[in-house]
């Protein structure tokens, strides 16, 4: 492992924080282009942010460390708006950090972790996360230094407690990174007993710390939100065709550089990095195997893909001067998807509509609900108001029903219209003619 942490330390960090600024302002530039938030799951954030701010929780029950950074963000910034792009910017390129480090530890050599932090910024899937599942690209963050004092840990009892807290940091931000976690350490207390005979009393504490957040997520919902449960949707069976589109490439490009990493590991001599980066390629193959739903596999791919540069980093370990004709060549490869992605991300909803549905609901009678059955449409109106309900007898018994859509969908039996815009219609729904619960 690395030890030279006196030799070059100052041109590391400046290095590293040239990547961060340059990834950050990236970023930035491309959240700012709009006075919206990107995809579906974009306004979900400023919605949970809202609630905070007014009530203390989110709205909707979620692993809850980003939002609450977030909200420190919305009050540091000066607005939501600005607090959800900065802050969730700021806490995915922070990854540049722990996975450079982790490299460098388990190889001994600063230009991989260069290469691996370069590729880290540049992933079409890590932007694709970032836009829109924020949590999921946030808690990569918290992988990669999960990761880092793990390794770390197994010798030392001060880093073992830094582990724990790293763990517990990723299972409060995402299901899929804390899985990702969960199966890479399994698979590495495998592969350390196997080869070693022995398992080292820090490890076992560390991997009881992770079983007792699984235990702890399944009895207390305001850990993980009930996300542990939501796993139980792969019982569904796979999809028909689950892999398309954008994600081909992804997967295809992930599935090859496994491959390598695999193959290089298989050739490496018994050692704490050989066990680590063995089961950061077997867990990446279950993410990549094609028989999830298509919801998940679409997930899966992206995380699988987001983390092929801390692979990359490691089958570059013994590249030498050569590193900087490779780093060329594979962002000569990746830039053409990440620019891709960086042009057709957009909003949900156009900034017409959204100012739209603010001024429809700005000349509404205070005591008026709103039924949307439609989540895209419904984030974008509760970062407006949280008079919201998906069914009409879930709103106060003394209020106005009032259904709003944006899409050509046959309006409620028995509705009134009351609003047709350019962009969304609005039907009020009479009591009398909902039918029974």
């Amino acid at each position: 492992m690395y030890r030279g942490l006196n030799n070059g330390w100052f041109k590391e960090v400046l290095v590293l924080t040239i990547i961060f600024a340059s990834g950050l302002t990236i970023y930035l530039i491309k959240q700012f282009s709009t006075p919206l938030l990107y995809y579906i799951d974009g306004p979900y954030y400023y919605v949970q942010v809202k609630s905070i701010l007014l009530y203390g929780i989110p709205r909707y029950p979620d692993p809850p460390l980003v939002f609450y950074l977030l909200t420190i963000a919305s009050i540091l910034f000066g607005s939501i708006m600005s607090g959800v792009k900065i802050g969730s910017s700021m806490l995915i390129m922070l990854g540049v950090y722990p996975l450079y480090y982790l490299i460098r530890e388990t190889t001994g050599r600063r230009l991989p972790g260069y290469t691996g932090s370069i590729l880290y910024v540049l992933s079409p899937s890590l932007l694709r996360m970032g836009l829109d599942f924020i949590k999921n690209a946030a808690g990569l963050t918290f992988t990669f230094t999960a990761l880092l004092m793990f390794l770390k840990g197994i010798s030392s009892r001060r880093y073992m407690y830094l582990s724990i807290m790293s763990i517990v940091a990723v299972a409060l931000t995402h299901v899929l990174d804390f899985a990702y976690l969960f199966l890479t350490i399994t698979v590495f207390i495998v592969a350390y007993y196997l080869w070693e005979h022995r398992l080292p009393r820090n490890l076992l504490y560390i991997y009881g710390s992770m079983i007792a957040m699984v235990l702890a997520g399944l009895t207390l919902p305001a850990i993980m939100g009930g996300d542990l449960y939501k796993f139980m949707g792969l019982l569904r069976g796979p999809a028909q065709f689950p892999i398309h589109g954008f994600e081909i490439g992804l997967y295809i490009g992930s599935l090859i550089i496994c491959l390598i990493a695999l193959y290089i590991v298989y050739r490496d001599p018994p050692g704490i990095s050989k066990y680590l980066f063995l089961a950061l390629t077997i867990s990446a193959f279950i993410l990549l195997l094609p028989i999830y739903p298509r919801d998940y596999m679409m997930r899966f791919i992206l995380e699988a893909s987001a983390l092929t540069p801390l692979l990359i980093g490691y089958i570059f370990k013994d590249i030498g001067d050569r590193v900087f004709i490779v780093i060329g060549l594979l962002v000569a490869f990746i830039l053409p998807g990440f620019v891709n992605q960086y042009i057709v991300a957009h909003p949900s909803i156009p900034v017409e509509e959204y100012r739209e549905i603010k001024a429809f609901i700005e000349d509404l009678p205070p005591n008026t609900t709103l039924v949307i059955r439609d989540r895209r449409l419904k984030y974008w109106v509760e970062t407006i108001t949280f008079k919201v309900v998906e069914k009409p007898w879930d709103a106060p018994p003394d209020n106005r029903l009032v259904v709003l859509i944006d899409r050509p969908v046959k309006p409620p039996l028995g509705s009134i219209p009351i609003y047709q815009g350019r962009y969304i219609n609005a039907y009020l729904i009479p009591r009398h003619s909902l039918p029974p619960r």
